[in-house]
């Protein structure tokens, strides 16, 4: 597991319309994902999409960075659409799953 630093006292703060509410915490460029966890708040969850694939980002109570991959189509698809991580992941488990 990678512990996250402090962030800094200057740390950037993002503007409305960035990739992350938190400044440059996830980006995306032609080389892939770039995390950059000293921007990130605790327990708040940072996504992108890359390469069809969901990842899904956040640095949990103890400072730890926990990373997930999400490829189900129908729910990456919803992610895109909503724009809301928590909220597309909240519809999408409460779906009645296969008898």
């Amino acid at each position: 597991m990678y512990r996250i630093p402090p962030t800094p006292a200057n740390a950037k703060i993002g503007r409305p319309g960035d990739l992350c509410p938190l400044g440059d915490a996830v980006t995306v460029d032609k080389d892939g994902p770039k995390i950059r966890p000293e921007f990130m708040e605790t327990e708040r969850i940072y996504h992108c999409i890359y390469r069809g694939v969901a990842l899904l980002f956040f640095v949990d109570e103890q400072g730890f960075l926990n990373c997930y991959e999400i490829d189900e189509p129908g729910l990456v698809e919803k992610i895109k659409e909503c724009g809301d991580i928590e909220e597309a992941l909240a519809e999408y488990g409460s779906k009645p799953g296969p008898e």
